[in-house]
């Protein structure tokens, strides 16, 4: 998470958040992915808890090809 004085290219202004949509500001969550400033992706703090359990679900699919997840809440089924 970036709390403090940050350089500009790794600043959440100007962004949007990778899992919502909407504009990102400072503090955010910053997501590295790759070595130039294009594959970084930002997330709300709210939006980055939502996120994440689909890419647990994605990941032990992957792993356990027989992993079934139980079902989503209807609340949550959209986002997933």
């Amino acid at each position: 998470m970036i709390t403090c004085d940050i350089p500009a290219y790794l600043s959440a202004a100007g962004h949007s958040c990778f899992f919502c949509g909407e504009p990102v500001e400072n503090p955010s969550v910053l997501w590295h992915g790759g070595d130039d400033q294009n594959t970084n992706i930002y997330f709300h703090g709210e939006c980055v808890i939502r996120w994440t359990p689909g890419l647990w679900r994605d990941a032990l699919a992957l792993r356990y090809p027989t992993y079934r997840p139980a079902a989503l809440p209807e609340s949550e089924a959209r986002h997933a």
